[in-house]
């Protein structure tokens, strides 16, 4: 069965039955009322579950995030993160140079401020 075949949930990102059902915490809490699951964030870490399924992560795990980090290479940095679902997912870096005034876009040399947006192709 593929991610998104029947059935499943229709919050922001379609959510699998099937992936909601290895969590059992999760299902049971809402008396197997999948929508709620799926928008819920029962492990207190900021995403709700559809988000985590976007990313890899495990919903009832507040541990459990997708983290971003700066390696050095060749005396160059660069930008990796786990979980990495590779070609599974879309990953997009964007940057920039201010938290609070800047918008997000395409990075460079200069960003300061990086985040990585995750899709599916």
């Amino acid at each position: 069965m593929g991610a998104f075949e029947y059935p499943f949930v229709s919050s922001p990102v379609p959510v699998p039955y099937v992936w909601l059902n290895q969590y059992p915490l999760l299902v049971n809490s809402f008396g197997s009322n999948y929508m709620e699951a799926a928008t819920a964030d029962i492990d207190g870490d900021g995403h709700a579950t559809w988000q985590e399924y976007v990313t890899g992560t495990d919903p009832t795990n507040g541990e459990s995030v997708l983290k971003a980090f700066i390696t050095i290479s060749n005396g160059s940095p660069r930008l990796a993160w786990t979980p990495d679902l590779g070609a599974t997912r879309v990953y997009t870096v964007e940057g920039k140079s201010n938290l609070i005034h800047d918008a997000w876009g395409p990075t460079n040399a200069h960003d300061r401020f990086y985040r990585v947006k995750v899709t599916f192709p």
